[in-house]
């Protein structure tokens, strides 16, 4: 079955489907979600809360062949939904009314640097 064909059946109400469509992208999405948070704790809460968001929008994905693309739009939205939530957690904390800067702008780019820096050998680090 290819990965149309999954999308499909998922989309169908298929569990089954639907479960092998998330192993198939685990790797990539935790990838992801570590690059935001570094914690692998964080980047597995992100994991979940993507799953339970691609199953309840699964029906609304239109084109089954940008699965992964939409997967991967979903956990960078979640992870800076829990970043911002974390800054306004620590600004409520701290009792500070300074503004929250927001980074959503840079977070493709940080992801595409740090992703490239990981690749290079110990010294070019």
């Amino acid at each position: 079955m290819n990965l149309e064909q999954l999308v499909s059946s998922a989309q169908q109400g298929d569990d089954d489907a639907f479960y092998k469509l998330m192993q198939t992208h685990k790797e990539k999405l935790y990838r992801v979600a570590y690059a935001f948070f570094r914690n692998e704790t964080d980047a597995l809460e992100a994991m979940q809360e993507v799953t339970c968001r691609a199953y309840l929008k699964l029906p609304k994905l239109k084109q089954p062949a940008y699965v992964s693309t939409w997967l991967t739009r979903i956990m960078i939205h979640v992870c800076v939904d829990e970043q911002k939530r974390k800054k306004r957690s620590l600004a409520s904390d701290m009792g500070s009314d300074a503004p929250i800067r927001d980074d959503t702008d840079t977070t493709d780019l940080r992801l595409e640097l740090e992703d490239a820096i990981s690749r290079l050998t110990g010294m070019h680090r």
